[in-house]
């Protein structure tokens, strides 16, 4: 079945069977129909199509109205098919760029990580699919990107051992990649920072802002003398991160600080925004 250019494409259409398929929750799936429909206001930056193999090279599949094909459109497949059958699809889409238009693989979770993704305020910072390359980290990101992150340009990767590299998951809604190797975590912004001086100069103009709400937090919580241990339902990583800017200060996170320092949530917030004056004063 060939997917022709014709009426205006939706922001995101994924098939009935793929759906079923990657075992969506209740709550995924009503936010797939969203999308596909128009009904957010979030969304990838470009149109995105995503199906099984079988149904796009199957000339009896009806799962994608001809609406969902046209030259800016790119494709999510996820492989059911053996992969010699794979070679087809180029011609089957009309596609004249597909390493640019075209991703595919077997993990059906791409299909929440892309959802979850298209729910992100900054998209580009969620994993839809990751893997290996040479001396490459190559991600296809939330917007439907394709970014490739040199091994000897991140730190914490290149301290692996090549056979490590490799070993890493995906978490389930794409917010990082973890190495059981060393225990190690890290999220887009992480790569971008190492690899992008561009990204990594907005990201310190952002901290440096942040910075002050976190050393008001952090004083505050010195003053009377609770550790960072201390703090109910955050591990002191997660306050470490809040109080050098490196992590926004969350509802939930604040209630965990209000127990801790003996405080309402009301009365913590407004003495963390009247600390945070003083020090921008000072600055």
């Amino acid at each position: 079945m060939k997917i022709r250019a014709g009426a205006p494409v939706q922001p995101c259409h994924i098939s009935s069977a793929l759906l079923d398929a990657a075992s969506l929750s209740p709550a995924l799936k009503r936010v797939a129909r969203k999308i596909a429909g128009g009904g957010t206001g979030v969304g990838l930056v470009a149109p995105v199509v995503a199906g099984l193999a079988s149904e796009l090279l199957s000339a009896a599949a009806g799962g994608f109205p001809p609406a969902c094909g046209g030259p800016s459109t790119r494709y999510l497949v996820v492989i059911d098919v053996p992969e010699p059958a794979l070679m087809r699809l180029p011609t089957v889409l009309e596609l004249r760029r597909p390493d640019y238009r075209l991703h595919v693989t077997r993990d059906a979770g791409a299909v929440r990580r892309l959802l979850v993704s298209s729910l992100r305020e900054d998209p580009r910072l969620g994993v839809v699919d990751a893997y290996l390359l040479g001396d490459s980290l190559v991600v296809l990101t939330g917007d439907f990107e394709i970014r490739s992150f040199p091994v000897d340009r991140v730190p914490e990767l290149a301290a692996l051992r090549a056979d490590e590299r490799g070993a890493f998951e995906i978490d389930a809604d794409g917010a990082y990649l973890h190495w059981p190797a060393g225990d190690l975590h890290l999220g887009v912004s992480q790569l971008l920072q190492a690899t992008d001086p561009v990204f990594a100069t907005n990201i310190d103009i952002e901290r440096n802002s942040n910075d002050f709400s976190g050393r008001a937090l952090r004083g505050i919580r010195e003053e009377r003398g609770v550790r960072q241990i201390d703090v109910p339902g955050l591990s002191e990583r997660q306050v470490r991160r809040i109080e050098e800017g490196l992590s926004r200060l969350r509802p939930a996170s604040a209630q965990s600080f209000a127990a801790a320092l003996g405080m309402t949530v009301g009365d913590l917030l407004a003495e963390v925004g009247r600390r945070t004056v003083e020090l921008r004063g000072r600055a």
